[in-house]
C-alpha cells in the first residue's frame, strides 16, 4: 500500500499521515489511547522520581541540588499544559506560537554572543527582520521542494554583510560578527519551518519527533544521573555520560518506534524504522553537545532563565532543533 501510495501522490508514506492502513476507526482508537497511556507516563514518572528525590533514593548531588528538581518539574508539566492545545489545533495558533519562539531563540543565540561583545542594535534588528522575512516566506511541500522568492536570501547576505564595510570597526562588527549572525538566523529559522511543516502533514508526525526527542532527553539525564560513570564529552559536557546517552537512545527507539509502526505506518518494516528512530536519537544528542559547546564557549550555564530549573528556549529545543533538520533528510527515502 505504502509503494502504491507513494507512486500516485509523489509523497513517500513517512512523509505524510497514514491514509487506508492507519484511518480505520480502531487504528485511530489505539493512537488516542496510545496519547493518554503516554500522558499518564511521563506523569508518573516525574511523580516516581519526585518521591525518590525526597526519600534519598536518588542522590543528586552530581545533578540537580536542594530545590531544582522541583522546580524543574513544575515547569515541565506548565510547559506539557500549555504546548498541547498549540500542538493539537495547529494551523495559525502552531504557525505564530512557533514563530514566537524562533525569536526568543535569535533573542538568546545573540543574547550568549553578548557575553564579550555587544552587536549594533540595528544589527540585531536586522537579523530578526530577517528571521521574519524567511520564517514567513519560506515554503516547502512534503516532496521538500523549498518555494521562496530568492530576493530575501540575497537581501539577508546583503543586510548582514554590507555592514561590516559601513562600521569598518572590527570592535564593532566584524566577519565573525556576521557569520554568527547569519548561521543563528538560517539554523533557527529552517529548523521552525520545518517544524510548521510536518505539523502540516500531521499531527502524529510532529508527535513522533518530540516523542523520540524528549525520551532522549529525559532518560539520557535520569540514566546518567544513576548509573552514569564514563564521561562522553568532558570539555564540552561535564555531566553527559556514555550511559546516559545509550540509556536515552534505547528508550527513545524501543517507544518511538512502537509509537511509528502504531499509529503512522503499520506496514513499515521494523528494521528500518528502528535503524532511522536510532538515527534521530543520536543526532538529537550531538544537537544537544553542539549547544552546550557554544555555552561551554561563552562561559555560561544557561541561554536565559526563561523556564525555572530548565534555562531557556535553546536549552529546551538544542536537540529538537537538529532533529527536524535530520528528518528532512530521510523523509522521501523510507
Amino acid at each position: 500500500n505504502g509503494a502504491s501510495d507513494q507512486n500516485r501522490t509523489g509523497i513517500p508514506a513517512l512523509a505524510r499521515p497514514c491514509t487506508n492502513h492507519c484511518t480505520t476507526p480502531a487504528t485511530h482508537k489505539l493512537y488516542h489511547i496510545y496519547i493518554y497511556l503516554s500522558i499518564i507516563f511521563l506523569f508518573f514518572l516525574l511523580v516516581i522520581v519526585w518521591v525518590m528525590y525526597y526519600n534519598g533514593v536518588v542522590n543528586l548531588k552530581r545533578g540537580c541540588k536542594g530545590d531544582i528538581m522541583k522546580t524543574r518539574i513544575i515547569s515541565a508539566i506548565i510547559v506539557i499544559l500549555l504546548s498541547i492545545p498549540v500542538f493539537y489545533f495547529g494551523g495559525t495558533l502552531y504557525k505564530v506560537a512557533f514563530f514566537l519562539i524562533a525569536l526568543q531563540a535569535l533573542r538568546e543565540f545573540i543574547n550568549v554572543r553578548e557575553k564579550r561583545k555587544e552587536f549594533p542594535n540595528i544589527i540585531k534588528l536586522i537579523a530578526y527582520i530577517c528571521l521574519t522575512l524567511f520564517y514567513f516566506s519560506v515554503d516547502i511541500n512534503e516532496s521538500l521542494i523549498i518555494n521562496f522568492d530568492f530576493r530575501i536570501i540575497t537581501s539577508l547576505l546583503l543586510v548582514l554583510f554590507f555592514p561590516i564595510i559601513l562600521y569598518n570597526d572590527k570592535n564593532k562588527y566584524n566577519i565573525n560578527d556576521c557569520c554568527y549572525m547569519l548561521g543563528g538566523v538560517l539554523l533557527i529559522a529552517s529548523s521552525m519551518v520545518l517544524a510548521n511543516l510536518y505539523r502540516n502533514i500531521g499531527l502524529r508526525v510532529i508527535v513522533y519527533l518530540f516523542l523520540v526527542t524528549i525520551l532522549t532527553d529525559t532518560f539520557a539525564y535520569f540514566t546518567g544521573m544513576l548509573i552514569g560513570r564514563h564521561k562522553l564529552l568532558e570539555s564540552v559536557s561535564p555531566k553527559k555520560t556514555w550511559e546516559g546517552f545509550i540509556g536515552g537512545a534505547l528508550v527513545a527507539t524501543f517507544t518511538g518506534t512502537v509509537f511509528y509502526t502504531t499509529v503512522i505506518n503499520t506496514s513499515i518494516e521494523i528494521p528500518v524504522i528502528v535503524m532511522f528512530t536510532l538515527f534521530l536519537s543520536i543526532i538529537g544528542q550531538f544537537g544537544d553537545l553542539f549547544f552546550s559547546s557554544i555555552k561551554r564557549y561563552y562561559k555560561v550555564k544557561d541561554f536565559s532563565n526563561l523556564m525555572p530549573g530548565h534555562g531557556g528556549v535553546l536549552d529546551r529545543l538544542d536537540s529538537i532543533i537538529f532533529v527536524l533538520l535530520a528528518f528532512s533528510l530521510f523523509m522521501n527515502l523510507i
